[in-house]
């Protein structure tokens, strides 16, 4: 009798045991679904894009080498968002790879993490004058607002007039960002203007214009900023520049015509009117 209730209490002790550990891998499960990855374009918009050829030579890197900086992701306990990585991270899930260094950081709301990625952006040595341009106006216009009165507020001049101190300070937001990141206050401004106009800009065109697929005069870019043009101005440099090219050619056929009819060479005038019609 006592050995049968023996057996009966180590039953008992088995299936509780069983019960736990069953338990601690539906908890396991849970926080698995919990910590899913999450991408938020929204923030996607700071990291500055690759050209097709970057981002494949940067595949091929990864499929030789491996992932050598960590991903980092913002952890909001019921996901993980990612803020610096995205390339790699879309490489990741072509190559399906399962293993890779991941860094998770705490922040308080997703503005300090616009924050935090700018500054990290702009602590890259490899970005174009353009992206570098764009990150500094974005900073710019970040910590601007950080100071002085809110944005459609009645009573703007009163809170600024009670503020001065806090002007003062975003009088120099310019000059700070300036000296951090050897650029003129002057320049730092112009950024802000540059940063706004892209912003202006469809998606697809901002894309080209940072990648530098698509060449926009930034000085014309700072002018919509500051509205003092239409985004439809950059349409219009292309056609002006496209009819200019075509115009050149056309010139270059007619004095080649006229040498001919002098003993000119009658090859390269062929040629000549083979690119001015391709190029038409």
């Amino acid at each position: 009798m006592a050995k049968l209730q023996l057996k009966k209490s180590r039953n008992a002790i088995q299936k509780e045991e069983g019960l736990r550990t069953s338990m601690t891998e539906v908890l396991a499960e849970v926080k698995t679904e919990k910590t899913k990855i999450t991408i938020i374009e929204e923030l996607k918009e700071f990291i500055p894009p690759l050209k097709e050829d970057e981002y494949q030579q940067l595949k091929r890197n990864i499929a030789e080498e491996g992932v050598k900086d960590p991903l980092v992701f913002w952890d909001r306990g019921e996901d993980l968002v990612l803020i610096d990585g995205h390339n790699r991270y879309s490489i990741i899930q072509d190559l399906q790879l399962t293993e890779y260094p991941k860094e998770t950081r705490q922040y308080a709301d997703i503005e300090a993490v616009k924050d935090w990625m700018i500054n990290h952006q702009l602590g890259r040595r490899n970005l174009t004058p353009q992206q570098a341009s764009y990150l500094r106006g974005l900073l710019y216009e970040r910590m601007k607002k950080k100071v002085g009165a809110p944005e459609g507020s009645a009573n703007a001049a009163k809170i600024n007039a009670e503020n001065f101190s806090a002007l003062n300070e975003a009088a120099r937001t310019s000059e700070v960002i300036a000296e951090k990141h050897g650029v003129s206050a002057r320049t730092v401004e112009k950024d802000a203007n540059y940063a706004k106009g892209l912003e202006m800009l469809p998606k697809e065109q901002r894309q080209a214009i940072l990648k530098g697929e698509q060449k926009a005069s930034k000085a014309v870019v700072e002018k919509i900023g500051a509205g003092k043009a239409e985004p439809t101005v950059l349409e219009k440099k292309v056609a002006t520049k496209e009819l200019t090219d075509f115009e050149v050619q056309k010139k270059k056929v007619i004095a080649m015509l006229r040498k001919l009819e002098e003993g000119g060479d009658y090859e390269a005038v062929r040629e000549a009117v083979g690119e001015l019609l391709k190029g038409n």
